[in-house]
């Protein structure tokens, strides 16, 4: 014969199952936004990393030749996550292949083809697009107000959409040569200790 429950556990059940159920609910509640917006920060990322990669067809280096591969650094944090690799992996068999190379300092520039300059390095963008000038780097970056500070091609999402910035003052000063197809997508801006 099984045991009976006292009847005093029955009458707390209901509370108990309500506190769990608005406990529950809220914890989706909560949670929900955050998924939103990592899945949203996600896909934002990957296509920032499809833009970086397409601007090695409409952006046309300065005569100054460099190594069989395209080498797309990262200065400061890599928002990316495993995006870049899993780019890098697709194109390892393409004519000029893709090379990542993530944390790099000012000493790394000279192997880059495109230097991403991440958010984290807010507070040095100035130092790095100068020490960047030196060699033939188109500079990225995708905060508010970089492309003012002398960064090449700045990628912003506004209205959930990747918007382009391009300081082609800058572009210009280091010898690059940009689409007009790719022009025609940005607004431009100028600033930045470009000459």
């Amino acid at each position: 014969m099984s045991k009976l429950l006292p009847l005093k556990l029955f009458k707390t059940l209901p509370g108990c199952f309500v506190v769990f159920t608005l406990f529950l609910t809220l914890s989706i509640h909560l949670l929900s936004p955050l998924a939103l917006a990592q899945d949203s920060s996600r896909r934002a990322y990957a296509i920032k990393a499809g833009f970086i990669y397409n601007f090695t067809r409409f952006v046309k280096w300065p005569s100054q030749t460099f190594s069989a591969k395209y080498n797309i650094c990262v200065i400061g944090d890599n928002p990316f996550g495993s995006i870049l690799q899993r780019l890098e992996e697709k194109h390892r068999s393409k004519e000029r292949p893709l090379e990542i190379k993530l944390d790099v300092s000012p000493s790394d520039f000279q192997g880059c083809q495109i230097l991403f300059v991440s958010f984290s390095e807010r507070f040095n963008v100035e130092q790095i697009a100068e020490q960047a000038k030196v060699y033939p780097i188109l500079t990225v970056g995708d905060t508010e107000g970089f492309a003012e500070r002398g960064i090449d091609i700045n990628l912003l999402v506004v209205e959930n959409r990747v918007k382009l910035e391009i300081n082609k003052q800058c572009l210009e000063a280091k010898d690059f040569n940009v689409s007009s197809e790719l022009l025609d997508l940005a607004a431009l801006v100028r600033g930045g200790n470009c000459r």
